[in-house]
């Protein structure tokens, strides 16, 4: 069994989430109460519908196969690259002009 569409698109939105954890780690940003709340919040919706089997095992579940839990590790990655992406042209407008930088994501971005 492939990795339902709901859960492929919801796991490849998660960028949001690592973005805030890594532009409070490298970016030094402070982060809010209310950003704590947003990123349990997210985390927590997340785990739900991802539902690993290590914390919601179920004797009447039908085990997944492995290629499942890749799917969500390379959405997750996904996720996290993306962040960095935006990490990245946030610590690069000050240094390249904008319009270079969107050129190059554009061409990075067709390519891949």
């Amino acid at each position: 069994r492939h990795l339902p569409i709901g859960e492929a698109t919801l796991l490849l939105t998660t960028s949001p989430i690592f973005t805030v954890i890594l532009s409070s780690i490298l970016l030094g940003e402070r982060l809010l109460y209310t950003d704590y709340v947003a990123l349990l919040f997210g985390i927590t919706g997340t785990t739900l519908i991802a539902q690993p089997d290590f914390l919601f095992n179920s004797e009447d579940v039908v085990p997944r196969p492995k290629i499942y839990y890749l799917a969500i590790v390379v959405a997750l990655a996904r996720g996290f690259f993306k962040a960095s992406k935006f990490i990245a042209v946030n610590r690069t407008t000050e240094e390249v002009a904008t319009i270079l930088i969107v050129f190059y994501l554009a061409c990075v971005s067709f390519t891949v």
